[in-house]
């Protein structure tokens, strides 16, 4: 098999656009091109395609919130990210049995790649709503995780994919996570862990940004003390890594 390559046909080619044409949410099963597409559709933007949630006099975000996920938008990156929060949601008996009517609330998705997992596992399109303060999708509404416009008992399933850290107010977030959640939901929270000086990161983005930072999952679960049912899935900052860019997350189910 060594130096053998593949190469599509013209007649592949025009077999595989048809095929995603008829079955588009089986195509997405594929990461790259999940990513790709992510990638194109956000490359298309016009300036007034992007919406951004703005409040007058809001204490609860860190400031420069909105500028740094524009500037991470348009760059679009950590593409691939959303799918390790993902995985450990779909290997639950809940989700083997009702996939396709759990109903997905998104937080903080920043581009459509989010979307594109989910939809790739197996939840339904028209059951996966996503809320952010920057959006171009109809997939992603505009509004603050710290006043949801939702109804309590709404959701089966709740991702905040390295979101929190941008919450100044996370006892308050965390309290609109448990409210918009049905009993049993599934939460996944995922943060990132930079050993990078923080004073480099401004300078590379030409900001600041002070975030609160988690170390380990368990300082996630903590703040949902009294109203965790059981983990399905937890990840630390292994030994000898501390010098990497590693990712703190926590995936469990609600009382």
């Amino acid at each position: 098999m060594s130096g053998k390559t593949f190469e599509f046909s013209t007649e592949d080619i025009i077999l595989v656009q048809k095929y995603i044409e008829t079955y588009p949410n089986q195509t997405l099963h594929i990461p790259g091109l999940r990513a790709a597409l992510t990638a194109a559709r956000i490359d298309r933007l016009k300036p007034e395609d992007i919406q951004t949630f703005s409040k007058s006099d809001d204490k609860d975000l860190i400031e420069n919130t909105v500028e740094h996920n524009l500037q991470a938008l348009k760059q679009a990156t950590a593409l691939a990210r959303p799918d390790i929060l993902i995985r450990p949601i779909t290997s639950t008996n809940r989700f083997r049995v009702d996939a396709a009517n759990m109903k997905v609330l998104t937080i903080g998705p920043r581009t459509e790649a989010e979307v594109f997992s989910l939809m790739a596992a197996g939840f339904a399109p028209q059951n996966i709503t996503g809320l952010d303060l920057i959006s171009y999708s109809p997939f992603v509404e505009l509004g603050d995780m710290h006043a949801m416009p939702y109804g309590n008992d709404s959701f089966d399933v709740i991702i905040l994919g390295w979101v929190l850290g941008y919450s100044q107010n996370v006892k308050k977030a965390v309290s609109e996570i448990i409210r918009v959640a049905k009993p049993g939901a599934y939460i996944a929270i995922g943060h990132e862990n930079d050993p990078t000086p923080r004073e480099v990161l401004d300078e590379q983005r030409g900001f600041s940004l002070k975030g609160t930072d988690f170390s380990t999952s368990e300082e996630i679960l903590e703040l949902f003390d009294g109203h965790v049912d059981a983990v399905t899935f937890r990840e630390d900052v292994p030994p000898g890594m501390s010098d990497q860019v590693c990712h703190v997350m926590a995936v469990f189910r609600l009382t």
